[in-house]
């Protein structure tokens, strides 16, 4: 089971998503259906905050930390 690590910073105003692994077909096209771009030397998705980015986050990761 995948496990996700959701987070904002308001300093620049980027929400960001970590998976314990690699995501599936399904939850990937959701990820980059929203916008969300992977930062492959950070090991993560990112993206400018956006009602629904987050909405996804939460769904996904249950909260989004700071």
């Amino acid at each position: 089971m995948i496990t996700f690590d959701a987070t904002y910073d308001p300093a620049d105003d980027k929400l960001r998503l970590r998976a314990s692994s690699r995501l599936d077909a399904e939850t990937y096209t959701k990820v980059k259906g929203v916008g969300f771009a992977w930062a492959p030397k950070q090991d993560l998705f990112y993206a400018i905050w956006s009602p629904a980015r987050e909405d996804l986050l939460v769904a996904l990761a249950g909260e989004i930390g700071r």
